[in-house]
């Protein structure tokens, strides 16, 4: 293949679809007859180009009529319909988050009536205790007086004896 064959190939189609100048038409049709594969393959491409214009007449003839220019203008005049948001609504009793706010209130509500009720029920009783204590720098003491059972008790705490984490106490 020289130069001339690859020259053909490029202008080959548009030579099949009427592009071409009468200079490069002519050029081609003289290279075609003194080349006879480029002839062969000018001769396919004429008969797929046929098939396909047999083919595609009726469509071609059913377009024709039709202008995609006109159909957008026809679309353009056409009044615009722009969908509208609709209003929001003000009831705040009809939010989703109202309904969850008013459970959570009431929840609260009958949690504490329920599990901390007033004072009237308490029966408070007699029995007191009077706790005492006292704290020095050699440690504590506190002494539990009980009305009741009129007993003492009394607890020594000495600050000598810390325990620290191996087990031995401090001085």
């Amino acid at each position: 293949m020289n130069k001339n064959c690859e020259q053909f190939q490029i202008l080959l189609s548009g030579y099949m679809d009427g592009e071409l100048s009468a200079e490069q038409v002519k050029q081609l049709e003289q290279h075609s007859a003194s080349c006879p594969e480029c002839a062969e393959l000018a001769a396919d491409l004429k008969a797929v180009s046929a098939v396909t214009r047999e083919y595609f007449s009726g469509v071609r003839q059913a377009v024709q009529g039709i202008s995609i220019a006109d159909e957008v203008y026809a679309r353009l005049e056409e009044p615009a319909v722009i969908p509208m948001a609709q209003p929001r609504s003000r009831n705040v009793f009809m939010k989703p988050w109202f309904s969850a706010a008013v459970a959570a209130g009431l929840a609260i509500f009958f949690g504490f009536y329920f599990f901390f009720p007033s004072g009237k029920d308490y029966n408070v009783s007699q029995n007191t205790c009077v706790v005492d204590s006292v704290e020095t720098r050699k440690g504590s003491v506190m002494v539990f007086k009980d009305s009741a059972t009129d007993t003492t008790i009394i607890w020594l705490f000495s600050a000598a004896t810390d325990m620290t984490n191996s087990g031995e106490s401090v001085s």
